[in-house]
């Protein structure tokens, strides 16, 4: 089977997506170069795409790309413990977002949502084709959203492409950082600088 982009290459990563509740299938098909300029799929890690309507999509992985995701899972539990004091320092609760992206969100709720949140910063079909790999870059966010309609969100860049490598050695200093940044935000603020599509309430039990 050729890629779906190039029309060239063969297909070595295959994603199926399926509404819920219908018979509707959408399938997608890359060789490793199209994989890597790929975006992300709907995996969101906090929040819903803000004009979703109906049961969100699910992405359907074959046993070799969950294999390879869980990779990628195992080393980032390795930070866990650093993500772990600095919650209980800080009040903020830690939440795993999703099964299929690997990532990690320190919340605090209040009359601010402040959220800090490490995610790998290459695309997710580059994940399923090289798994986790020492200088696999991740990125660092804080957020913050007021009870705001819409709810407005401002997004800071604590840091972006450092390699997993080098996490365990700076990821408590930033995280501190991140921490910092948000506790001098006011509402005016954040509804001043807010991100330019404000995004839904994140929604975390």
């Amino acid at each position: 089977m050729l890629c779906h982009r190039c029309h060239g290459q063969e297909a070595t990563i295959h994603l199926s997506t399926i509404i819920q509740g219908s018979q509707a299938r959408h399938e997608e098909h890359f060789c490793s170069e199209c994989a890597s300029q790929a975006t992300q799929p709907y995996l969101t890690a906090i929040s819903e795409p803000p004009c979703a309507v109906g049961p969100p999509p699910v992405t359907a992985l074959s046993k070799r790309a969950k294999s390879t995701l869980r990779s990628v899972h195992e080393k980032l539990a390795e930070l866990d413990p650093i993500f772990q004091s600095f919650c209980a320092n800080r009040g903020y609760t830690l939440r795993s977002p999703s099964d299929l992206w690997p990532s990690r969100c320190a919340r605090a709720s209040g009359k601010i949502d402040h959220y800090l949140h490490l995610s790998p910063d290459v695309t997710f079909l580059r994940i399923l084709e090289k798994g986790f790999y020492p200088e696999m870059p991740w990125a660092l966010e804080a957020k913050a959203t007021p009870p705001l309609v819409p709810f407005p969100t401002l997004t800071i860049n604590i840091f972006r492409a450092v390699p997993f490598s080098a996490l365990a050695s700076v990821l408590e200093q930033r995280l501190e950082q991140g921490f910092s940044s948000l506790q001098q935000l006011t509402v005016h603020d954040i509804v001043a600088r807010a991100d330019t599509h404000p995004a839904p309430r994140p929604a975390f039990p």
